[in-house]
């Protein structure tokens, strides 16, 4: 007995959402049975719980889980004696408040001299940046939350040299805002493809 999923073996998830995974049963011959897979589903808590098997056709089976908590999900699939994994992270959607304001960007730079002004402002224009170059997501993600963080530390840092020109590293003379190389890191996954 072979188990397969076919679809939704790794899955991003907004809280709420429903995981959806495809599944194909086959005996030692390849051909389709009828042997539903039993699914557990463990939650971020480490409980288990059940998830919703139904059959499409003759071995393929379509499992569904409403998903009811953020974090990493694994299903466990076993049909006979054979048994597959599959894994989903759950994003809670992040509310204005779950955005880093000021006290978080104030948190962030540690001991420093800025006004919360200087940092609300620093925020307010980085944060404007990054949606003009990049898909910003319902779900506002780690990665963009850390590159908006270290777009403002960096616009912060600018401020207080002149002409805006620092020292960069040996390959080039320069380091400009917005060609830092850990924002661009985080944000590639979202970045605009340009047009025109």
């Amino acid at each position: 007995m072979t188990i397969r999923v076919t679809a939704g073996d790794s899955a991003d998830i907004i809280l709420g959402g429903t995981w959806t995974l495809c599944v194909r049963v086959t005996d030692v011959n390849g051909a389709a049975t009828d042997d539903e897979p039993v699914v557990t589903i463990e939650l971020p808590d480490g409980t288990d719980t059940a998830a919703t098997v139904s059959a499409d056709t003759l071995g393929s089976y379509t499992v569904t889980y409403v998903t009811t908590m953020a974090g990493r999900h694994v299903a466990r699939l076993v049909a006979d004696v054979d048994t597959v994994a599959a894994s989903a992270y759950v994003s809670d959607v992040v509310t204005a408040g779950g955005v880093p304001g000021v006290s978080d960007l104030d948190n962030y730079l540690g001991t420093h001299s800025w006004s919360d002004e200087d940092l609300a402002e620093a925020l307010e224009a980085e944060a404007s940046q990054q949606r003009r170059v990049c898909r910003i997501p319902a779900t506002f993600p780690a990665d963009l939350r850390s590159a908006l963080l270290r777009r403002a530390q960096f616009h912060l840092a600018m401020k207080r040299v002149q002409l805006g020109v620092i020292p960069g590293d040996a390959d080039r003379d320069t380091l400009r805002p917005g060609f830092d190389s850990e924002v661009r890191r985080f944000e590639k996954p979202y970045r605009k493809l340009p047009t025109g």
